[in-house]
């Protein structure tokens, strides 16, 4: 009796890597390790610090966000002071978004101190789940199935039941295993060039929501991993953008994209795997393009040129009028060179 393929192996996420026939998606990945490079330099390093911790909170906002979950920012700052609502469900989504800040905390804690931690393998992937669904109020640890009954959601523990996920059918709770294996093989940071993680990031983002290991928060945890994937590509701009901002709002367009990535091969002239590779390329170009456009917004906001002739000019106008004080200039400078970057200090 001849054996085929395991229905649910590995091959079934064949294609892992887009094809294309000229050099788009390379472009856009050196675009966007180009924007990174200047965007992370823009700072002191103290005030770029500072900066980042506060960009945490909003990445937890617009990461629940898609979900569906609204969260004032003003609550999320209060529940990492411990200020919770007396109302359950006010009190519920801090407790969410705090969990989603103390975990990016956690993880770019790990990428610091252990440069050869493996962050595609199976047990990092759990690991974000796990400290994800401990910090999480109770409520939000169960899920509905198509009977209605409740199931509970167990931290760090892969799935071991079949999963329809809107349109898509998730792989067999007995391919886990051999599929994370193999998005580890494929996808590891630590073996590929700067030009290839950058598609890679895109690439492993949709397979590991196509993948679905968990029951439920596959979307977190994808999210909070491609967040670790741009840290250990070096395009992060040191903590002062996230791609989640620019998911969330253009959310309809992510879900598309995904869903369009999850298709079967569409013909023979749609690569050689299970999957559309044209669905692949299309993500990850949109991925590569939320990543372009993010950097540039957070490159914008904190335009220090611009700011400072602005400050100049009005601090000139008014030494000139008499309403300032003759050092008030040189005060400006002074603390202003505190807060930019050492290579981009403005001189007196």
């Amino acid at each position: 009796m001849k054996i085929g393929k395991d229905p649910g192996g590995p091959h079934r996420m064949e294609p892992l890597w887009p094809t294309v026939a000229d050099d788009s998606l390379r472009a856009l990945a050196i675009r966007v390790i180009r924007l990174s490079a200047k965007l992370g330099e823009a700072l002191h390093p103290l005030t770029r610090r500072h900066v980042a911790e506060l960009l945490q909170s909003m990445n937890s906002y617009y990461s629940n966000l898609i979900e569906g979950h609204k969260t004032h920012p003003a609550d999320i700052e209060r529940a990492l002071r411990s200020e919770l609502a007396a109302d359950p469900a006010r009190r519920a989504l801090q407790l969410e978004s705090r969990a989603h800040v103390e975990v990016q905390r956690l993880l770019e804690k790990r990428l610091s101190e252990e440069p050869d931690l493996k962050i595609c393998s199976a047990g990092f992937l759990s690991w974000i789940h796990s400290e994800f669904y401990g910090r999480m109020p109770e409520e939000f640890c169960r899920v509905q199935d198509r009977r209605g009954n409740q199931l509970p959601v167990e931290a760090g523990t892969l799935r071991d039941r079949e999963l329809e996920v809107g349109e898509h059918l998730a792989p067999p709770a007995r391919s886990l295993q051999g599929l994370l294996d193999r998005f580890g093989e494929a996808y590891e940071p630590s073996q590929l060039n700067e030009v290839d993680q950058l598609v890679a990031a895109g690439a492993s983002h949709h397979r590991l929501t196509w993948i679905h290991p968990f029951l439920d928060g596959n979307g977190r945890v994808a999210r909070l991993f491609s967040h670790a994937y741009l840290i250990r590509a070096g395009v992060d701009g040191s903590g002062l953008w996230a791609i989640s901002r620019g998911l969330a709002r253009r959310r309809q367009e992510y879900f598309s994209a995904l869903r369009d990535a999850d298709h079967p091969r569409r013909g023979d002239l749609d690569g050689r795997g299970n999957l559309s590779n044209e669905g692949l390329v299309s993500f990850v170009r949109f991925f590569l393009g939320i990543a372009s456009d993010q950097i540039a917004f957070m490159s914008g906001l904190l335009e220090l040129e611009g700011l400072e002739r602005r400050i100049r000019g009005y601090l000139e106008v008014l030494s000139s009028s008499g309403e300032l004080k003759a050092g008030a200039f040189t005060c400006f400078v002074k603390l202003w060179c505190a807060v930019r970057s050492p290579a981009e200090r403005p001189r007196a």
